[in-house]
């Protein structure tokens, strides 16, 4: 998804009498997009196994070409998972033998949009992939993190104390005091919860060399000014499928991204003044928070006992396949399986046939099928 450059102006003024921070301020949406997105990679036909040979032989900051590609390997690693780094271009792959992690940067998204993220990524993964073994790249991809984000022009401050959070990890804390270095944390970066971070992004993109974000906020109506800031929703696996409410989320699901803005912008409210004893339920929503909501949310669903359902579903189906293949190990016919585990497992003939004939990780069209029918019980 392109990021989504908007001029959405709204002038808010003070009622009289408040006394919260900057109520007569202008805002402007600049844009929203996707800031970094984090997949896993399945196993697939890449020879991943010489690729880490090869690239644990070679010194940091050094060039390692494959297939034609420039590799420059990094002094970075995801844990004992993923104990190597390769970058090539906006890609960072951390490797292990048998699959990839892979992160996109964000200027990947400023440069081609989300879609063309992707385009490009299945690209890389083809001429990587040198005995072409896989068919459907977007179908090993899957979701393991991503920041979305919502830059606004704004010439005023926020005030921690007129925060509320409805996430159910309600950790709120402050760095810095003046706006230019302030960032405002919300949430937690557990696998189940929303990390959410509010700081002047005008002000950092001098600091970490990302001036190339200037030139579209004066397309979508910036003068080059004034304060931009950033609202960043960081959300992790469990958070993301809830939201988007289906397991194993593709890359290629553009839309379901729609919901995280707006469970995001719907998890916190900023009211136009703090309260002395700290219950800011009935305070006013501010004009600044008010426009943000207008513009980033729209309306969608969640229910958690249907997504619990689901995931249950999900795991029982997995069970079963891992059952079969175990068992099209230990019997070389059907008639052989014990009949405990036919009934339990519910193994057909032609399940069984799959698991003794497949190649190895044969149950890829299962995987599909699965992701469809979990969908469809969650749309129940």
């Amino acid at each position: 998804m392109e990021t989504e450059h908007k001029a959405e102006k709204s002038e808010v003024r003070a009622e009289h009498g408040e006394k919260g921070i900057d109520t007569a301020q202008e805002t402007i949406l600049l844009a929203k997009g996707v800031d970094t997105l984090y997949l896993h990679l399945r196993p697939s036909g890449i020879d991943w196994q010489a690729i880490y040979d090869r690239a644990d032989h070679t010194e940091f900051d050094q060039v390692l070409v494959i297939n034609g590609m420039n590799f420059v390997r990094k002094k970075q690693w995801v844990g004992r998972h993923y104990p190597l780094c390769l970058q090539h271009a906006q890609f960072r792959f951390f490797i292990n033998r048998q699959s990839a992690y892979i992160k996109v940067s964000s200027l990947a998204f400023e440069m081609y949009g989300y879609e063309g993220v992707v385009q490009r990524l299945c690209q890389v993964l083809e001429r990587l992939d040198e005995k072409r073994k896989t068919a459907a790249w977007l179908d090993l991809l899957r979701v393991s993190r991503v920041d979305v984000y919502a830059d606004f022009v704004y010439a005023g401050d926020f005030n921690f104390e007129q925060f509320s959070t409805r996430l159910r990890s309600r950790g709120m804390f402050q760095s810095g005091k003046e706006a230019e270095g302030k960032t405002i944390y919300f949430g937690s970066r557990k696998s189940d919860g929303l990390f959410v971070r509010l700081y002047v992004k005008s002000a950092e993109i001098e600091v970490s060399g990302k001036t190339y974000l200037a030139p579209a906020w004066q397309e979508a109506g910036h003068d080059g000014h004034s304060r931009v800031w950033r609202l960043e929703f960081e959300y992790h696996k469990k958070k993301i499928e809830e939201v988007c409410r289906q397991r194993e989320l593709i890359a290629v699901e553009v839309n379901a991204l729609e919901n995280l803005w707006s469970y995001g912008i719907a998890a916190l409210k900023y009211v136009k003044s703090p309260a002395s004893n700290g219950n800011l339920s009935k305070r006013p929503l501010h004009p600044i928070w008010k426009c943000l909501h207008d513009s980033l949310f729209k309306e969608y669903s969640i229910t958690r006992k249907r997504y619990q359902r689901a995931t249950t579903a999900w795991w029982q189906r997995r069970i079963r396949k891992s059952m079969i293949a175990w068992l099209a190990t230990q019997k070389s016919v059907y008639e052989e399986l014990p009949v405990q585990y036919v009934r339990d497992f519910q193994i057909t003939p032609t399940d069984f046939a799959k698991a003794r004939n497949g190649q190895p990780f044969a149950f890829a069209d299962w995987e599909a099928e699965d992701s469809i029918q979990t969908e469809r019980e969650t749309e129940r």
